[in-house]
Protein backbone atom coordinates (compact mmCIF):
# COMPACT_ATOMS: atom_id res chain seq x y z
CA UNK A 1 0.00 0.00 0.00
CA UNK A 2 1.39 3.46 -0.94
CA UNK A 3 0.24 6.74 0.53
CA UNK A 4 1.36 10.31 0.08
CA UNK A 5 3.88 11.34 2.76
CA UNK A 6 3.41 14.88 4.06
CA UNK A 7 6.10 15.07 6.78
CA UNK A 8 8.79 13.40 4.61
CA UNK A 9 12.42 14.00 3.92
CA UNK A 10 13.22 16.31 1.01
CA UNK A 11 12.77 14.50 -2.33
CA UNK A 12 10.39 11.79 -1.04
CA UNK A 13 6.84 12.11 -2.32
CA UNK A 14 5.50 8.75 -1.12
CA UNK A 15 6.30 5.84 1.10
CA UNK A 16 5.21 2.22 0.95
CA UNK A 17 3.85 0.17 3.75
CA UNK A 18 4.42 -3.52 2.99
CA UNK A 19 2.48 -5.14 5.71
CA UNK A 20 -0.51 -6.44 3.75
CA UNK A 21 -2.12 -7.96 6.77
CA UNK A 22 -2.05 -4.77 8.82
CA UNK A 23 -4.16 -1.78 8.21
CA UNK A 24 -2.28 1.52 7.75
CA UNK A 25 -2.59 3.68 10.85
CA UNK A 26 -2.21 7.37 10.04
CA UNK A 27 -1.42 8.09 13.70
CA UNK A 28 1.35 5.54 14.17
CA UNK A 29 2.87 5.77 10.69
CA UNK A 30 3.98 9.37 10.84
CA UNK A 31 5.85 8.66 14.09
CA UNK A 32 7.55 5.72 12.51
CA UNK A 33 8.84 7.94 9.72
CA UNK A 34 9.78 10.89 11.98
CA UNK A 35 6.75 13.10 11.13
CA UNK A 36 3.33 14.08 12.38
CA UNK A 37 0.20 14.97 10.62
CA UNK A 38 1.10 18.59 10.60
CA UNK A 39 4.42 17.86 8.87
CA UNK A 40 6.59 18.87 11.90
CA UNK A 41 8.92 16.31 13.42
CA UNK A 42 8.71 15.88 17.21
CA UNK A 43 11.80 16.90 19.17
CA UNK A 44 14.32 14.15 19.65
CA UNK A 45 16.04 13.80 23.01
CA UNK A 46 19.75 14.67 23.07
CA UNK A 47 21.82 11.52 22.47
CA UNK A 48 19.01 9.44 21.00
CA UNK A 49 15.91 7.84 22.47
CA UNK A 50 15.66 7.75 26.23
CA UNK A 51 14.63 4.71 28.26
CA UNK A 52 11.20 4.30 29.62
CA UNK A 53 10.93 6.42 32.78
CA UNK A 54 8.41 4.02 34.19
CA UNK A 55 11.31 1.83 35.23
CA UNK A 56 14.45 3.87 36.18
CA UNK A 57 17.43 2.72 34.13
CA UNK A 58 15.39 0.40 31.89
CA UNK A 59 16.53 0.20 28.27
CA UNK A 60 14.45 1.38 25.41
CA UNK A 61 12.24 -1.52 24.16
CA UNK A 62 13.60 -3.24 21.09
CA UNK A 63 11.52 -3.24 17.92
CA UNK A 64 10.97 -6.38 15.80
CA UNK A 65 13.64 -7.09 13.20
CA UNK A 66 11.04 -6.91 10.45
CA UNK A 67 10.61 -3.15 11.01
CA UNK A 68 11.81 -0.77 8.35
CA UNK A 69 14.10 2.27 8.55
CA UNK A 70 13.83 5.60 6.89
CA UNK A 71 16.20 6.73 4.19
CA UNK A 72 17.96 8.90 6.75
CA UNK A 73 18.69 5.83 8.90
CA UNK A 74 17.29 7.34 12.10
CA UNK A 75 15.05 5.03 14.14
CA UNK A 76 11.72 6.64 14.89
CA UNK A 77 10.73 7.06 18.53
CA UNK A 78 7.74 5.45 20.09
CA UNK A 79 4.66 7.61 19.93
CA UNK A 80 5.04 9.82 23.06
CA UNK A 81 1.35 10.45 23.37
CA UNK A 82 -1.89 8.86 22.43
CA UNK A 83 -4.24 10.50 19.98
CA UNK A 84 -7.84 9.43 20.01
CA UNK A 85 -9.44 9.39 16.58
CA UNK A 86 -13.03 8.96 15.42
CA UNK A 87 -14.25 5.48 14.23
CA UNK A 88 -12.87 4.40 10.84
CA UNK A 89 -14.94 4.55 7.73
CA UNK A 90 -16.05 1.31 5.88
CA UNK A 91 -13.45 -0.42 3.73
CA UNK A 92 -15.27 0.50 0.63
CA UNK A 93 -14.70 4.17 1.33
CA UNK A 94 -10.99 3.87 1.87
CA UNK A 95 -8.73 5.59 -0.64
CA UNK A 96 -5.76 3.82 -2.06
CA UNK A 97 -2.78 6.17 -2.43
CA UNK A 98 -0.88 6.38 -5.66
CA UNK A 99 2.36 4.43 -5.86
CA UNK A 100 5.45 6.34 -4.76
CA UNK A 101 8.30 6.87 -7.20
CA UNK A 102 10.77 5.56 -4.67
CA UNK A 103 10.60 2.97 -1.97
CA UNK A 104 10.78 4.42 1.51
CA UNK A 105 13.09 2.52 3.83
CA UNK A 106 11.73 2.27 7.34
CA UNK A 107 13.99 2.31 10.42
CA UNK A 108 15.89 -0.83 11.23
CA UNK A 109 14.82 -0.49 14.82
CA UNK A 110 11.28 -1.75 14.55
CA UNK A 111 8.43 -0.83 16.79
CA UNK A 112 5.94 -3.48 17.89
CA UNK A 113 2.87 -3.30 15.75
CA UNK A 114 -0.02 -1.62 17.46
CA UNK A 115 -2.97 -3.65 18.60
CA UNK A 116 -6.06 -3.43 16.55
CA UNK A 117 -8.54 -1.01 17.89
CA UNK A 118 -11.76 0.29 16.61
CA UNK A 119 -11.71 2.04 13.32
CA UNK A 120 -11.73 5.83 13.26
CA UNK A 121 -13.29 8.13 10.77
CA UNK A 122 -11.37 9.74 7.94
CA UNK A 123 -9.16 12.64 9.26
CA UNK A 124 -9.17 15.68 6.99
CA UNK A 125 -11.36 13.68 4.67
CA UNK A 126 -8.45 11.74 3.14
CA UNK A 127 -7.30 8.92 5.40
CA UNK A 128 -8.95 6.17 7.41
CA UNK A 129 -6.75 4.61 10.09
CA UNK A 130 -7.03 2.34 13.06
CA UNK A 131 -6.22 3.80 16.50
CA UNK A 132 -2.85 2.56 17.79
CA UNK A 133 -2.41 0.76 21.03
CA UNK A 134 -1.53 2.99 23.97
CA UNK A 135 2.14 3.20 24.80
CA UNK A 136 3.30 2.55 28.30
CA UNK A 137 3.56 5.71 30.42
CA UNK A 138 6.91 6.96 31.59
CA UNK A 139 7.66 7.57 35.27
CA UNK A 140 9.42 10.82 36.23
CA UNK A 141 12.75 10.93 37.98
CA UNK A 142 12.34 11.27 41.76
CA UNK A 143 12.63 14.91 42.93
CA UNK A 144 15.74 16.10 44.82
CA UNK A 145 15.14 16.30 48.55
CA UNK A 146 15.81 19.43 50.65
CA UNK A 147 18.70 17.70 52.45
CA UNK A 148 20.37 16.77 49.15
CA UNK A 149 19.88 20.32 47.86
CA UNK A 150 21.40 21.78 51.05
CA UNK A 151 24.40 19.45 50.82
CA UNK A 152 24.99 20.40 47.17
CA UNK A 153 24.63 24.11 47.92
CA UNK A 154 27.08 23.83 50.83
CA UNK A 155 29.56 22.01 48.58
CA UNK A 156 29.33 24.79 45.95
CA UNK A 157 29.72 27.52 48.59
CA UNK A 158 32.77 25.80 50.10
CA UNK A 159 34.33 25.53 46.66
CA UNK A 160 33.69 29.22 45.95
CA UNK A 161 35.01 30.24 49.40
CA UNK A 162 38.19 28.26 48.83
CA UNK A 163 38.65 29.92 45.46
CA UNK A 164 38.16 33.36 47.03
CA UNK A 165 40.71 32.58 49.77
CA UNK A 166 43.22 31.41 47.20
CA UNK A 167 42.66 34.63 45.23
CA UNK A 168 43.13 36.76 48.37
CA UNK A 169 46.39 35.02 49.28
CA UNK A 170 47.63 35.45 45.72
CA UNK A 171 46.77 39.18 45.82
CA UNK A 172 48.52 39.57 49.18
CA UNK A 173 51.61 37.83 47.86
CA UNK A 174 51.68 40.15 44.86
CA UNK A 175 51.50 43.22 47.11
CA UNK A 176 54.35 41.86 49.26
CA UNK A 177 56.54 41.41 46.21
CA UNK A 178 55.78 44.96 45.03
CA UNK A 179 56.59 46.36 48.50
CA UNK A 180 59.93 44.55 48.58
CA UNK A 181 60.77 45.87 45.12
CA UNK A 182 59.91 49.47 46.07
CA UNK A 183 61.93 49.32 49.32
CA UNK A 184 64.87 47.79 47.53
CA UNK A 185 64.75 50.44 44.83
CA UNK A 186 64.64 53.24 47.40
CA UNK A 187 67.51 51.75 49.38
CA UNK A 188 69.55 51.41 46.22
CA UNK A 189 68.89 55.05 45.26
CA UNK A 190 69.83 56.26 48.74
CA UNK A 191 73.21 54.62 48.42
CA UNK A 192 74.02 56.47 45.24
CA UNK A 193 75.02 59.63 47.15
CA UNK A 194 77.92 59.15 49.51
CA UNK A 195 80.36 61.44 51.19
CA UNK A 196 82.80 60.80 48.39
CA UNK A 197 80.40 61.88 45.68
CA UNK A 198 81.30 65.22 44.12
CA UNK A 199 77.65 66.28 44.14
CA UNK A 200 75.53 65.67 47.23
CA UNK A 201 71.75 66.17 47.50
CA UNK A 202 72.27 69.20 49.76
CA UNK A 203 74.39 70.80 47.05
CA UNK A 204 71.77 70.18 44.40
CA UNK A 205 69.08 71.75 46.59
CA UNK A 206 71.18 74.75 47.61
CA UNK A 207 69.33 78.08 47.58
CA UNK A 208 72.39 80.32 48.05
CA UNK A 209 72.22 83.61 46.14
CA UNK A 210 75.25 84.71 44.11
CA UNK A 211 77.08 87.80 45.35
CA UNK A 212 76.16 91.05 43.55
CA UNK A 213 78.68 93.77 44.38
CA UNK A 214 78.09 97.39 43.38
CA UNK A 215 80.93 99.92 43.59
CA UNK A 216 80.17 103.61 43.07
CA UNK A 217 83.16 105.85 42.36
CA UNK A 218 83.00 109.63 42.85
CA UNK A 219 86.51 110.97 42.32
CA UNK A 220 88.54 110.08 45.40
CA UNK A 221 85.55 108.53 47.15
CA UNK A 222 84.37 104.94 46.68
CA UNK A 223 81.18 103.34 48.03
CA UNK A 224 80.86 99.54 48.23
CA UNK A 225 77.48 97.84 48.67
CA UNK A 226 76.18 94.29 48.50
CA UNK A 227 76.12 91.06 50.54
CA UNK A 228 79.05 88.75 51.26
CA UNK A 229 78.88 85.29 52.88
CA UNK A 230 81.26 85.79 55.83
CA UNK A 231 83.29 88.19 57.93
CA UNK A 232 86.56 87.30 56.19
CA UNK A 233 85.18 88.42 52.83
CA UNK A 234 83.82 91.59 54.43
CA UNK A 235 87.24 92.48 55.86
CA UNK A 236 89.09 91.59 52.64
CA UNK A 237 86.92 93.88 50.48
CA UNK A 238 87.31 96.75 52.92
CA UNK A 239 91.08 96.22 52.94
CA UNK A 240 91.31 96.32 49.12
CA UNK A 241 89.28 99.54 49.01
CA UNK A 242 91.41 101.18 51.73
CA UNK A 243 94.64 100.19 49.96
CA UNK A 244 93.36 101.70 46.71
CA UNK A 245 91.58 104.90 47.85
CA UNK A 246 92.68 105.39 51.46
CA UNK A 247 90.86 104.53 54.69
CA UNK A 248 89.04 107.86 54.95
CA UNK A 249 87.68 107.72 51.39
CA UNK A 250 85.83 104.38 51.66
CA UNK A 251 82.15 104.10 52.48
CA UNK A 252 81.41 100.49 53.35
CA UNK A 253 77.76 99.52 52.96
CA UNK A 254 78.46 95.78 52.82
CA UNK A 255 76.38 93.33 54.83
CA UNK A 256 77.11 89.72 55.81
CA UNK A 257 74.62 87.16 54.53
CA UNK A 258 75.56 83.46 55.08
CA UNK A 259 73.06 82.48 52.37
CA UNK A 260 75.13 84.25 49.69
CA UNK A 261 77.94 82.68 47.67
CA UNK A 262 80.72 83.89 45.38
CA UNK A 263 79.83 81.18 42.85
CA UNK A 264 78.53 82.97 39.74
CA UNK A 265 78.96 86.29 41.61
CA UNK A 266 79.38 89.58 39.74
CA UNK A 267 80.95 93.04 40.21
CA UNK A 268 79.55 96.22 38.73
CA UNK A 269 81.25 99.63 38.89
CA UNK A 270 79.56 102.96 38.18
CA UNK A 271 80.27 106.65 38.76
CA UNK A 272 82.90 109.08 37.57
CA UNK A 273 86.63 109.65 38.06
CA UNK A 274 89.14 112.24 36.98
CA UNK A 275 90.83 111.75 33.64
CA UNK A 276 93.95 109.66 34.02
CA UNK A 277 92.82 108.15 37.34
CA UNK A 278 93.70 104.44 37.17
CA UNK A 279 92.38 103.56 40.62
CA UNK A 280 88.90 102.38 39.51
CA UNK A 281 90.38 99.87 37.04
CA UNK A 282 92.98 98.70 39.55
CA UNK A 283 90.31 98.20 42.22
CA UNK A 284 88.13 96.23 39.80
CA UNK A 285 90.96 93.86 38.84
CA UNK A 286 91.91 93.22 42.48
CA UNK A 287 88.34 92.35 43.48
CA UNK A 288 87.71 90.12 40.46
CA UNK A 289 90.92 88.16 41.11
CA UNK A 290 90.44 87.94 44.89
CA UNK A 291 86.89 86.49 44.76
CA UNK A 292 86.75 84.97 41.25
CA UNK A 293 83.82 87.17 40.22
CA UNK A 294 82.45 87.96 36.78
CA UNK A 295 82.44 91.51 35.43
CA UNK A 296 78.87 92.72 35.21
CA UNK A 297 79.71 96.18 33.94
CA UNK A 298 82.22 99.02 34.11
CA UNK A 299 80.45 102.35 33.83
CA UNK A 300 82.93 104.77 35.40
CA UNK A 301 83.20 107.91 33.27
CA UNK A 302 86.31 110.10 33.01
CA UNK A 303 85.69 113.81 33.80
CA UNK A 304 87.82 116.90 34.31
CA UNK A 305 86.28 117.85 37.64
CA UNK A 306 84.59 115.61 40.17
CA UNK A 307 82.44 116.98 42.96
CA UNK A 308 82.70 114.62 45.84
CA UNK A 309 79.57 113.80 47.78
CA UNK A 310 79.60 115.17 51.29
CA UNK A 311 81.19 112.90 53.88
CA UNK A 312 80.61 114.27 57.37
CA UNK A 313 80.94 112.57 60.74
CA UNK A 314 79.19 113.19 64.06
CA UNK A 315 81.14 111.53 66.91
CA UNK A 316 79.29 111.05 70.21
CA UNK A 317 81.27 110.45 73.40
CA UNK A 318 78.96 110.63 76.35
CA UNK A 319 77.82 114.25 76.60
CA UNK A 320 80.40 115.53 74.07
CA UNK A 321 79.70 115.74 70.30
CA UNK A 322 82.31 116.47 67.60
CA UNK A 323 81.59 117.35 63.92
CA UNK A 324 84.07 116.72 61.07
CA UNK A 325 84.14 116.57 57.24
CA UNK A 326 84.11 118.66 54.06
CA UNK A 327 80.93 120.52 53.09
CA UNK A 328 80.09 122.41 49.85
CA UNK A 329 80.09 125.90 51.39
CA UNK A 330 79.94 127.97 54.59
CA UNK A 331 76.12 127.84 54.61
CA UNK A 332 76.34 124.09 54.79
CA UNK A 333 78.71 124.27 57.73
CA UNK A 334 76.41 126.66 59.58
CA UNK A 335 73.34 124.50 58.87
CA UNK A 336 74.88 121.25 60.12
CA UNK A 337 76.31 122.97 63.24
CA UNK A 338 72.91 124.41 64.11
CA UNK A 339 71.21 121.00 63.74
CA UNK A 340 73.74 119.30 66.04
CA UNK A 341 73.48 122.14 68.62
CA UNK A 342 69.70 121.83 68.76
CA UNK A 343 69.99 118.05 69.21
CA UNK A 344 72.74 117.68 71.83
CA UNK A 345 73.12 121.23 73.11
CA UNK A 346 75.59 123.91 71.97
CA UNK A 347 77.74 123.63 75.09
CA UNK A 348 78.79 120.06 74.33
CA UNK A 349 79.38 120.71 70.61
CA UNK A 350 82.74 120.99 68.78
CA UNK A 351 82.48 121.89 65.04
CA UNK A 352 86.01 123.13 64.42
CA UNK A 353 86.87 120.12 62.19
CA UNK A 354 84.23 121.09 59.60
CA UNK A 355 85.72 122.58 56.37
CA UNK A 356 84.51 123.67 52.92
CA UNK A 357 85.63 122.32 49.54
CA UNK A 358 84.56 120.90 46.19
CA UNK A 359 81.73 118.65 47.24
CA UNK A 360 78.00 118.19 46.78
CA UNK A 361 75.14 117.19 49.01
CA UNK A 362 73.89 114.90 46.22
CA UNK A 363 74.63 111.36 47.33
CA UNK A 364 76.26 112.65 50.50
CA UNK A 365 76.39 110.89 53.82
CA UNK A 366 76.49 111.97 57.45
CA UNK A 367 77.73 109.19 59.71
CA UNK A 368 76.98 108.92 63.41
CA UNK A 369 79.68 107.21 65.46
CA UNK A 370 80.17 106.51 69.15
CA UNK A 371 78.11 105.04 71.96
CA UNK A 372 74.51 105.98 72.63
CA UNK A 373 71.72 104.61 74.74
CA UNK A 374 69.30 102.50 72.72
CA UNK A 375 66.37 104.54 74.02
CA UNK A 376 68.01 107.92 73.32
CA UNK A 377 65.53 109.91 71.12
CA UNK A 378 68.13 112.40 69.96
CA UNK A 379 69.40 110.20 67.12
CA UNK A 380 65.98 110.13 65.46
CA UNK A 381 65.53 113.86 66.05
CA UNK A 382 68.87 114.63 64.35
CA UNK A 383 67.94 112.52 61.27
CA UNK A 384 64.58 114.32 60.95
CA UNK A 385 66.21 117.80 61.09
CA UNK A 386 68.77 116.85 58.40
CA UNK A 387 66.02 115.66 56.03
CA UNK A 388 64.00 118.83 56.69
CA UNK A 389 66.76 121.44 56.27
CA UNK A 390 69.30 119.81 53.94
CA UNK A 391 67.18 117.36 51.95
CA UNK A 392 66.58 113.68 51.41
CA UNK A 393 69.58 113.45 49.05
CA UNK A 394 71.78 113.12 52.16
CA UNK A 395 71.79 109.87 54.10
CA UNK A 396 72.22 109.74 57.89
CA UNK A 397 74.09 106.51 58.61
CA UNK A 398 73.72 105.06 62.13
CA UNK A 399 75.54 101.76 61.63
CA UNK A 400 78.59 103.16 63.38
CA UNK A 401 76.73 103.70 66.64
CA UNK A 402 77.28 101.24 69.48
CA UNK A 403 74.59 100.68 72.10
CA UNK A 404 75.44 102.18 75.48
CA UNK A 405 73.99 102.74 78.91
CA UNK A 406 72.70 106.00 80.26
CA UNK A 407 75.38 107.94 82.19
CA UNK A 408 73.16 108.08 85.27
CA UNK A 409 72.77 104.28 85.20
CA UNK A 410 76.54 103.84 84.94
CA UNK A 411 77.16 106.14 87.91
CA UNK A 412 74.57 104.26 89.95
CA UNK A 413 76.19 100.91 89.16
CA UNK A 414 79.63 102.23 90.12
CA UNK A 415 78.37 103.45 93.48
CA UNK A 416 76.54 100.17 94.16
CA UNK A 417 79.65 98.09 93.47
CA UNK A 418 81.81 100.20 95.80
CA UNK A 419 79.23 99.92 98.59
CA UNK A 420 79.02 96.15 98.28
CA UNK A 421 82.78 95.72 98.43
CA UNK A 422 83.11 98.03 101.43
CA UNK A 423 80.54 95.95 103.38
CA UNK A 424 81.73 92.47 102.27
CA UNK A 425 85.29 92.37 101.00
CA UNK A 426 86.40 89.52 98.73
CA UNK A 427 88.77 87.19 100.56
CA UNK A 428 91.68 85.24 99.01
CA UNK A 429 93.80 82.43 100.41
CA UNK A 430 97.23 83.55 101.70
CA UNK A 431 99.81 84.08 98.92
CA UNK A 432 97.24 82.70 96.41
CA UNK A 433 94.68 83.81 93.82
CA UNK A 434 92.11 81.29 95.11
CA UNK A 435 88.89 83.04 96.19
CA UNK A 436 87.53 81.99 99.58
CA UNK A 437 84.03 80.55 99.63
CA UNK A 438 82.94 83.27 102.06
CA UNK A 439 83.07 85.73 99.13
CA UNK A 440 80.62 83.80 96.90
CA UNK A 441 77.61 85.86 98.05
CA UNK A 442 79.16 89.26 97.33
CA UNK A 443 80.34 88.11 93.89
CA UNK A 444 76.75 87.22 93.00
CA UNK A 445 75.66 90.74 94.03
CA UNK A 446 78.47 92.31 91.98
CA UNK A 447 77.38 90.39 88.87
CA UNK A 448 73.79 91.60 89.36
CA UNK A 449 74.96 95.22 89.61
CA UNK A 450 76.91 94.90 86.35
CA UNK A 451 73.80 93.47 84.72
CA UNK A 452 72.07 96.83 85.17
CA UNK A 453 74.51 98.38 82.65
CA UNK A 454 74.98 95.60 80.05
CA UNK A 455 76.63 97.88 77.48
CA UNK A 456 79.29 99.31 79.77
CA UNK A 457 82.84 97.99 79.75
CA UNK A 458 84.48 97.13 83.09
CA UNK A 459 88.18 97.04 83.94
CA UNK A 460 89.37 94.99 86.92
CA UNK A 461 92.70 96.20 88.39
CA UNK A 462 94.52 94.16 91.05
CA UNK A 463 96.75 95.66 93.84
CA UNK A 464 98.93 94.27 96.65
CA UNK A 465 100.85 95.63 99.65
CA UNK A 466 104.63 96.03 99.77
CA UNK A 467 105.49 92.74 101.49
CA UNK A 468 107.46 90.30 99.39
CA UNK A 469 109.20 90.57 96.04
CA UNK A 470 107.99 93.25 93.62
CA UNK A 471 107.78 90.86 90.67
CA UNK A 472 105.95 88.32 92.77
CA UNK A 473 103.45 90.93 93.94
CA UNK A 474 102.88 92.12 90.36
CA UNK A 475 102.06 88.58 89.18
CA UNK A 476 99.88 87.94 92.23
CA UNK A 477 97.80 91.05 91.57
CA UNK A 478 97.31 89.98 87.93
CA UNK A 479 96.26 86.47 88.94
CA UNK A 480 93.75 87.74 91.50
CA UNK A 481 92.18 90.18 89.01
CA UNK A 482 91.81 87.37 86.47
CA UNK A 483 90.29 85.07 89.12
CA UNK A 484 87.60 87.66 89.89
CA UNK A 485 86.95 88.19 86.17
CA UNK A 486 86.46 84.44 85.59
CA UNK A 487 84.05 84.18 88.52
CA UNK A 488 81.96 87.05 87.07
CA UNK A 489 81.90 85.33 83.67
CA UNK A 490 80.67 82.14 85.36
CA UNK A 491 77.87 84.22 86.90
CA UNK A 492 76.67 85.47 83.49
CA UNK A 493 78.61 88.67 82.78
CA UNK A 494 79.66 88.91 79.11
CA UNK A 495 83.41 88.30 78.72
CA UNK A 496 83.59 90.98 76.01
CA UNK A 497 82.90 93.62 78.64
CA UNK A 498 85.62 92.57 81.09
CA UNK A 499 89.37 93.16 81.18
CA UNK A 500 91.85 92.32 83.95
CA UNK A 501 95.13 94.07 84.82
CA UNK A 502 97.58 93.79 87.74
CA UNK A 503 99.59 96.73 89.21
CA UNK A 504 101.25 95.00 92.17
CA UNK A 505 102.33 97.37 94.99
CA UNK A 506 102.80 100.41 92.72
CA UNK A 507 99.56 102.23 93.65
CA UNK A 508 99.00 102.04 97.42
CA UNK A 509 96.11 103.77 99.17
CA UNK A 510 97.38 103.30 102.75
CA UNK A 511 100.62 103.12 104.76
CA UNK A 512 102.40 99.82 104.20
CA UNK A 513 104.09 100.20 107.62
CA UNK A 514 100.82 99.51 109.42
CA UNK A 515 98.43 96.59 109.26
CA UNK A 516 95.50 98.86 108.51
CA UNK A 517 97.37 100.49 105.61
CA UNK A 518 98.51 97.19 104.12
CA UNK A 519 94.85 95.91 104.27
CA UNK A 520 93.75 99.03 102.38
CA UNK A 521 96.36 98.44 99.66
CA UNK A 522 95.32 94.82 99.00
CA UNK A 523 92.40 95.40 96.63
CA UNK A 524 90.91 95.06 93.10
CA UNK A 525 89.33 98.17 91.61
CA UNK A 526 86.13 98.01 89.47
CA UNK A 527 86.35 100.82 86.89
CA UNK A 528 83.15 101.26 84.82
CA UNK A 529 83.71 103.07 81.54
CA UNK A 530 81.98 106.45 81.44
CA UNK A 531 81.22 106.56 85.14
CA UNK A 532 81.36 110.06 86.67
CA UNK A 533 80.47 109.10 90.24
CA UNK A 534 82.57 109.17 93.38
CA UNK A 535 86.20 108.14 93.22
CA UNK A 536 87.28 104.83 94.76
CA UNK A 537 87.09 104.82 98.51
CA UNK A 538 90.24 105.75 100.42
CA UNK A 539 89.08 104.88 103.92
CA UNK A 540 88.24 101.24 103.26
CA UNK A 541 89.55 98.71 100.76
CA UNK A 542 87.37 97.85 97.75
CA UNK A 543 88.70 94.29 97.91
CA UNK A 544 90.48 92.87 100.91
CA UNK A 545 92.86 89.92 100.93
CA UNK A 546 94.04 87.97 103.91
CA UNK A 547 97.67 88.48 103.00
CA UNK A 548 99.79 90.44 100.55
Amino acid sequence: MKLPFRGRPEGDDEFEYDDEDEEFDPVVAPHRTGSVLGGIAPPQPLGGPQPDRGQRGAPYPEAPSSARTTRLGVPPPVNPRRIEAPPPAPRSERVTPAPAPERLVLPSRSVPPPERREEVADISGLLTVDAPAPTPSRRREPAVTAEEFSRELERIQQAESGAEQRSAWAYLGLLSVLFILVVGFGYGCSGRFTEADPIAPADMLSTAEPVRLLVKVEGDLVNISGAVPDQASFDRLRQIAAETYGEGNVVNDLVIDPASTFDDGTLRMIGQALKGDERPKAFQEKVLDAFDLDERGYEVGAVDTVLKPVQATVSIDGANVTLSGTLPDADGVATLTAIAGETWGPSALDATALTTGESTWEGGQIRLAGTVVSTDPRVAAFSALVAQRIGNNVVVETAGLAPGDAPAAVDTAQTTIETLLAASPIVFAPESAEIDTDSDAVLVQLAAALGQVPNTAVELVGHTDSKGDDARNLQLSQDRAEAVMQRLIDLGVSPTRLTARGEGESNPLGDNETEEGRALNRRIDFNLQGATGAAPATTAPAITATTG
